[in-house]
């Protein structure tokens, strides 16, 4: 037998087992995801806690699953859609200025399940605010990317704004309901830095949602997150998830209630 530590391929693999125990009894409640990368992996405590804070927010019983993963692009997003079960489900699409600046479309690590006997050792958070970056390395961090990443951002962002349309578009044709979801921002350590790209995706994603008739949602500013709430720019640690996912919850109720 193999075990993996908590890697990105361990990250991948629980993706991975937790759509093959939806495929294989696919639940009798509605099912809420979240589709993004290691971002979107921290920003929830737990499934258990999502689903529970949706119902004391007001909206009914439902299977809630976080399917996010490091590194994972929009166009691993869209072949994820096309395993999960056929069942009332919301998706939510995460996205972000990282998600953006990655390489546009490679197809899916990995098999559609993990190789059979293997054992790998998955932990959601990887992040904690018992370590987290000072504030002289958030500021170097803001200033490596507008220096090292923001040229490889405005290269990628039309391209993986057409692979994130074939993501709404094939969560339609399967009959989900689709939502883009502002994931994140240190924006305290950011300090509108980031605009100009931020604004680019972000215009492409109201534009796309208008077109599609599906909601672009975006509570950061509401979230009241601080620097402190944050490992780094964009990685949520202990209480910034409890903000992050308790404005979530309260939003997947709305949107469940609106819907009956």
């Amino acid at each position: 037998e193999i075990t993996y530590p908590a890697s990105p391929r361990a990250d991948w693999y629980h993706v991975l087992a937790a759509l093959e125990e939806l495929r294989a009894e696919p639940p009798s409640l509605p099912l809420v995801v979240l589709l993004g990368g290691s971002c979107g992996r921290e920003c929830t405590v737990s499934d258990e806690v999502w689903a529970a804070e949706v119902v004391a927010a007001g909206g009914p019983a439902v299977i809630a699953r976080n399917l996010s993963s490091r590194n994972k692009t929009f166009r691993h997003d869209l072949d994820l859609v096309g395993l999960l079960p056929p069942t009332r489900t919301v998706v939510f699409i995460g996205v972000n200025l990282g998600r953006f600046t990655g390489w546009p479309t490679p197809a899916a690590r990995g098999p559609a399940t993990p190789p059979e006997g293997l054992e790998f050792h998955h932990t959601q958070h990887h992040y904690t605010v018992l370590r987290t970056w000072s504030a002289a390395r958030k500021e170097t961090a803001v200033k490596q990317w507008l220096r090292d990443r923001l040229h490889v951002f405005e290269a990628r962002c039309e391209a993986n704004l057409a692979m994130l349309e074939r993501v709404v578009l094939a969560c339609r044709e399967r009959g989900f309901e689709v939502v883009l979801l502002e994931l994140p921002r240190n924006e305290e350590a950011i300090g509108g830095r980031f605009e100009v790209a931020h604004a680019r995706y972000r215009d492409g994603c109201r534009a796309l949602a208008a077109a599609q008739g599906v909601p672009f949602i975006d509570f950061v500013d509401e979230a009241g997150l601080v620097s402190a709430d944050f490992y780094d720019l964009m990685h949520l640690v202990e209480p910034g998830r409890d903000k992050w996912q308790r404005r979530l919850a309260s939003v997947t109720a709305e949107l469940l209630v609106e819907e009956r």
